[in-house]
């Protein structure tokens, strides 16, 4: 029988620990995750990147630009969008920040 792990993380800041760029709090069970994102601030604007995980993105509140290599498209409150893990963006966050959930399999997407 298999066992089921839950699990809970509560404001982990991500960036460098003097200017995160996120503040995310993860709940983990029956094999998938939901995170809530506060973006304070834009991601590395330096270069493309992807995911490990296909998931589903729904914002919630204020929106972000999402770069990516042949457009931009701006993300409002309530846009609900499936990526898979080899989508390359960059997201640029509005000064007023932003609010977004994620929701994934806990399982990394086969490379």
């Amino acid at each position: 029988k298999q066992f089921t792990r839950f699990g809970l993380r509560w404001a982990e800041p991500l960036g460098r620990p003097e200017c995160p760029f996120v503040v995310r709090w993860t709940f983990t069970a029956f094999g998938y995750s939901g995170r809530l994102h506060h973006w304070l601030a834009s991601d590395d604007q330096r270069a493309f990147h992807d995911h490990a995980w296909d998931f589903i993105a729904i914002i919630l509140r204020g929106g972000y630009e999402e770069r990516m290599p042949d457009r931009t498209v701006w993300r409002a409150p309530g846009a609900v969008t499936r990526y898979r893990a080899e989508h390359r963006h960059i997201v640029r966050v509005p000064p007023r920040g932003a609010w977004s959930t994620r929701f994934r399999p806990n399982k990394k997407t086969p490379t």
